[in-house]
């Protein structure tokens, strides 16, 4: 089997020759490993097209993200945003300065929106090169986590009690926002959108709030993406073992688990559903060796399984992870 091959197996859930691997965030890591400043990287898009050809040689994936910019959204809408030389961009103005905002936002012309046709003509450049041997999916923030950037995380979570009609209307606005960006990744030729929504972290709101204001605008993305015809990701951080049968309802095609979540209860709740992907510590594949990633990443595939399973960090590779901890997954999967 190829790694398109094993990709295609794990949706199947029939047994592939052996688990693949899917980072399942390699993007700013990448840049980082092959000595970028992610500043650099955003200033010329080819050197960061070309970080991930570079370290996709030395640690390869069976699926890889060819968007990792999946926060390029908030400029588009207006917000303040640096780039930094290392790290994910920070939002540092928001257009949500008050509840009020909400009632005047906008659509986006994300056509037009430089930072955001850059990342899509680097996706359609790696999609060609490697989509007939590997998956490729672009990384998109879901709408809970894009409202909070626009209108600030604190903010969303005092006012999902005081206005909670208003945190809807934020919520719907920011779904039609993430559904024109899928448009876009669907035309760069990728296989797969990843959806990403920390900011619905069980760290942060309860299952209750989850269901409430998270779930229905993940749904309804999760269902448009399908019907592009693209693979659903989905990655929620934190212990997301307490909405487990939810994510049954909204039925991704693949749930990314944090390391805090127990993949034999996941595949116990999931297999034969949803495909799992997870979850070496992200900690770990910062500071353990490669021989310890290895073994980790083994006792992962045999609480999970072969079928129904890719193996992969709990979330984003960190940047400075040494390049043999993230080779280590890969040869983990092989051995």
């Amino acid at each position: 089997m190829n790694s398109r091959q094993r990709v295609e197996a794990l949706f199947k859930s029939t047994e592939p020759d052996c688990v693949p691997v899917i980072p399942p965030f390699q993007g700013f890591w990448a840049l980082d490993a092959a000595g970028l400043k992610i500043s650099e990287a955003f200033a010329d898009q080819m050197k960061g097209a070309e970080a991930q050809i570079k370290m996709l040689e030395k640690a390869p994936f069976d699926a890889f993200e060819v968007v990792w910019d999946w926060l390029a959204a908030v400029e588009a809408c207006g917000c303040k945003v640096q780039i930094p030389d290392d790290g994910n961009p920070i939002t540092m103005e928001r257009i949500v300065k008050s509840i009020d905002d909400v009632e005047r936002l906008r659509m986006p012309d994300i056509k037009s929106h430089k930072r955001s046709i850059d990342d899509f003509k680097i996706a359609a450049y790696l999609n060609a090169k490697y989509k007939e041997a590997h998956c490729t999916y672009a990384t998109l923030a879901l709408p809970f986590t894009l409202a909070g950037e626009l209108m600030g995380v604190d903010s969303l979570m005092l006012n999902m009690m005081r206005k909670p009609d208003a945190i809807h209307k934020l919520l719907d606005y920011s779904a039609k926002v993430m559904l024109e960006y899928a448009k876009m990744a669907k035309e760069s030729g990728v296989d797969a959108i990843c959806w990403c929504d920390p900011t619905a972290s069980a760290d942060l709101i309860s299952p209750s709030q989850f269901k409430n204001f998270a779930v229905p605008y993940i749904k309804s993305v999760v269902q448009k993406t399908r019907e592009m015809g693209l693979k659903a990701f989905v990655h929620i951080c934190g212990n997301t073992t307490d909405r487990l049968d939810t994510i049954l309802d909204i039925r991704p095609d693949l749930m990314s688990v944090d390391t805090k979540v127990s993949l034999s209860k996941a595949m116990e709740v999931l297999k034969g559903k949803v495909a799992v992907l997870g979850n070496v510590s992200t900690s770990n594949m910062l500071f353990k060796s490669p021989e310890e990633i290895r073994e980790e990443a083994k006792a992962c595939i045999v609480k999970a399984g072969k079928v129904g399973f890719a193996l992969g960090a709990g979330c984003d590779i960190p940047i400075g992870a040494p390049v043999g901890n993230v080779r280590a997954l890969w040869d983990a999967a092989r051995s």
